[in-house]
C-alpha cells in the first residue's frame, strides 16, 4: 500500500503545491490530517474485512498471508496519523495491531487456511472493533 502521504509530502518536499502551502491555516491543516487518518482507517477497515471473510474451506495459508501483509501495510499508515486519536482508542488500535501481528507470527509453519483463519480470528476481531471505534472518534464519514 504505497500511497503518496499529503502530510508528508506538504512538510517535506512539495511546500509549494496547492494546499501544501504555509498559508494554510491550523484548522486547515488539522481537516487535512483527520482526513488522511479517515482514509487510511477506512483501508485498514476494509482489509480487515477482507481477511475476516476469508473462506476456510477454500483459503490457503499464502492468501491469509497476503491478506494479513494488507492489514499490516494498512496498520503502518494508521500509526502514522494515531495523533489524531484520543489515548483510549489509539492505545485500542495499538493493542490490536500487536495481538494480530503476534497471532500470526505465532503460525505453525504447517497450519492449514482453516487453522490459521481460527488462530487469527479473535486477533481479527479485536482489530476490527478498534478501527470502528477510531473511525467514529475521528466522526470520519
Amino acid at each position: 500500500m504505497n500511497r503518496l502521504r499529503l502530510s508528508a509530502a506538504c512538510t517535506v518536499a512539495l511546500p509549494t503545491l496547492t494546499g501544501c502551502s504555509d498559508d494554510d491555516s491550523p484548522e486547515d491543516r488539522a481537516t487535512k490530517a483527520v482526513s488522511q487518518a479517515c482514509d487510511d482507517l477506512g483501508q485498514l477497515r476494509t482489509d480487515t474485512a477482507a481477511l475476516n471473510g476469508l473462506d476456510p474451506a477454500t483459503t490457503t495459508k499464502d492468501q491469509i498471508e497476503d491478506a494479513y501483509e494488507d492489514v499490516r501495510d494498512d496498520w503502518d499508515e494508521v500509526r502514522d496519523d494515531l495523533g489524531d486519536l484520543d489515548d483510549a482508542r489509539r492505545t485500542a488500535l495499538q493493542d490490536a495491531a500487536d495481538d494480530l501481528e503476534k497471532a500470526y507470527d505465532d503460525l505453525p509453519g504447517g497450519t492449514t487456511g482453516r487453522q490459521a483463519l481460527s488462530r487469527l480470528q479473535p486477533s481479527v476481531d479485536k482489530l476490527g472493533q478498534a478501527v470502528t471505534g477510531a473511525f467514529s472518534g475521528l466522526e470520519c464519514s
